[in-house]
């Protein structure tokens, strides 16, 4: 604990001392990758919680919820007829985030279909975005604080393509590509003085986190949307953790499945495990690196017309491992010091969605649908929106 403080101290002190000499010099310019851009703009809180920060941020967007890759269209045969035509399964065109317990239905058959989604961030934690106390101190004759000016916003088009091996077994793949934008900038207030101590951008594109996906459904296959489901997916690190484009490591994923009808209303719901493998370190000595996750989502979707879908999720993720930022206060002498730290603990993640499925014709599906976060610890997004098209390809 003494040379934590130690540490802080440091660190303190020489915020404090380039607030003071800074209106000689002109702000730093700062550019590379996100994570180095992240880490300049943050060490002002000591280099542990710059670090923390660049992976707790990385690990946020890499596991943000994209579209559900549970294809819309699902057939159903009558067995006892061989000669009998498919016919369609389920009472809507299904969920926007979730999974729902329809397979394909039919041997072969393939859907694919295109997205695109856009989110900012309006906070991190409990502070605005635009002002985060990285730290604060203040004793007789003085009182400074460096804060943190971050924006963060990402695109993420995603692709995927779903195969039916048999009437109860589907196998997927899912590509997202991503483009993120990062801009910031950190003030030293020493007293009444504020100086811009440095500044700048990182702006990159490419291929995100890859996953490989699976559903099985047990029993025979019916019209309805009625029983339980597994799914299964890997995720391979191929997106690049320095722009934050991936979270740097792998994942595996087992979520349990189950749907219902009323008629025209099919509520779902999800619950799943995600184990992280591949590289154990954590960004922070106060806090233990990520080795699980629990992941839910439910909802309900609505047959509104022939044609159209209306559908609602709340979709979660808790990270546990991987720490947490809040206030450590260290008081010396006359002397009082907040940084902005690591907390041993989880991330966690909840957002809400609402959207519309049309049927546009010709096996074709578009849909659209805002989100809107509800709690996290972490980044919070604003509301965001997102666009879509889905085909059944024979």
């Amino acid at each position: 604990m003494r040379a934590m403080t130690r540490r802080v101290i440091g660190a303190t002190l020489a915020c404090v001392l380039s607030g003071v000499t800074a209106d000689a010099q002109q702000p730093a310019d700062i550019s590379g990758p996100a994570e180095d851009l992240l880490y300049r703009l943050v060490v002002p809180a000591g280099p542990e919680t710059a670090s923390f920060l660049v992976q707790l941020i990385g690990q946020q967007l890499a596991t943000f919820p994209v579209g559900s890759s549970s294809g819309s269209f699902s057939d159903v045969v009558n067995e006892s007829d061989p000669l009998s035509m498919p016919r369609r399964a389920g009472a809507t065109h299904g969920p926007l985030f979730a999974e729902r317990t329809l397979t394909l239905g039919r041997p072969w058959k393939t859907a694919a279909g295109v997205s695109l989604q856009y989110s900012g961030f309006s906070r991190l934690a409990d502070w605005p975005v635009e002002e985060v106390p990285l730290r604060t101190a203040s004793g007789p004759g003085y009182d400074s604080a460096a804060l943190l000016d971050l924006r963060v916003g990402a695109t993420i088009a995603t692709a995927f393509v779903n195969v039916a091996v048999t009437r109860n077994f589907d196998v997927g793949v899912t590509v997202p590509v991503m483009r993120v934008r990062v801009r910031g900038s950190v003030r030293e207030r020493f007293n009444s003085s504020i100086t811009t101590l440095a500044s700048g951008e990182a702006d990159a594109s490419g291929v995100g986190d890859i996953a490989i996906r699976a559903k099985f459904r047990p029993g025979r296959a019916t019209a309805g949307e009625r029983g339980p489901a597994l799914s299964a997916d890997v995720r391979f690190p191929t997106g690049s953790a320095r722009d934050l484009l991936g979270a740097g490591r792998a994942r595996v994923s087992g979520t349990a499945i189950y749907t219902t009808e009323f008629g025209t209303v099919a509520p779902h719901v999800n619950v799943g495990y995600t184990r992280w493998v591949g590289d154990r370190q954590a960004a922070a000595l106060t806090v233990d690196p990520v080795d699980h996750g629990i992941n839910y989502a439910f909802g309900a979707s609505w047959r509104a017309a022939s044609r159209i879908t209306v559908a609602g999720d709340v979709i979660g993720r808790h990270l546990i491992g991987g720490g947490w930022l809040d206030w450590r206060d260290i008081v010396t002498g006359s002397e009082s010091v907040r940084v902005l730290a690591p907390q041993s603990g989880g991330s966690y993640l909840t957002l809400a969605s609402a959207g519309i499925k049309v049927a546009l014709g010709g096996n074709w599906l578009g849909v659209a649908h805002l989100t809107r976060s509800l709690r996290t610890n972490g980044l919070r997004p604003a509301t965001g929106f997102a666009i879509g098209v889905e085909r059944e390809l024979d």
